[in-house]
């Protein structure tokens, strides 16, 4: 039974790599003649994480986990001198490889998602708190910040944007684009609290408001 499938471009077809429910991967080629089964490496993951995908000198690979990391989200590559981020299982953001490695200690979620802006910042949930045991995704923690990390810099610094106290992030990854096309990226995720329930909001990479969606009115 599929659990995860993930895709990529391959400039000439469509690759498509599916997780099974006992880990084992399966590779496919999608192009206008047809399909094909392909090589995986590895060909299998531990049970239940997320696959990264990369396509590297025309093989196809899964980012692999760390043993000290989060079962719940994959690692994350950056820059070019084969250096890893992930979320290690006390929620710590790990900065793996290289000459030097370094730790935050952001709390981060279990499940959270790093994101990467191609320029070598990252950006995820922290501050895990259960203060809005909602538990709409599976469980009740939640996040609190999100932290804006500059990994470039030894040891690595971060920025975080906090949330009002009576409200979380319900999420495992907020959304990073330059929604209004002025070459600066906005950061979209959904807040939720007691009172008024969910609602989208936009905020700058300094955590000024931008924009705010009407909230659905109430708790859980």
């Amino acid at each position: 039974m599929p659990v995860w499938l993930v895709g990529a471009d391959s400039g000439s077809g469509a690759v498509w790599v599916a997780i099974l429910d006992d880990g084992r991967a399966q590779g496919f080629v999608v192009d206008p003649s047809g399909w094909k089964q392909i090589a995986v490496i590895p060909d299998r993951l531990p049970v239940g994480i997320p696959p990264l995908l990369r396509l590297e000198g025309g093989k196809v690979r899964i980012i692999t986990a760390i043993e000290t990391a989060s079962s719940l989200t994959h690692p994350v590559p950056i820059g070019d001198q084969g250096r890893l981020v992930y979320i290690d299982k006390t929620g710590d953001l790990v900065l793996y490889g290289g000459e030097e490695g370094s730790t935050l200690p952001l709390s981060a979620l279990p499940d959270a998602r790093i994101l990467a802006d191609g320029s070598g910042r990252l950006l995820l949930l922290s501050s895990a708190t259960r203060r809005y045991a909602h538990g709409a995704l599976g469980d009740t923690l939640e996040a609190g910040t999100l932290a804006l990390v500059d990994p470039t810099e030894l040891p690595a610094v971060y920025d975080t944007i906090a949330i009002p106290i009576t409200e979380i992030v319900e999420g495992i990854s907020p959304i990073w684009t330059d929604l209004d096309g002025d070459g600066t990226r906005e950061i979209i995720f959904t807040i939720s609290d007691l009172a008024g329930g969910a609602c989208v909001i936009t905020c700058n990479e300094t955590g000024q408001l931008v924009a705010e969606g009407p909230a659905v009115g109430s708790g859980f």
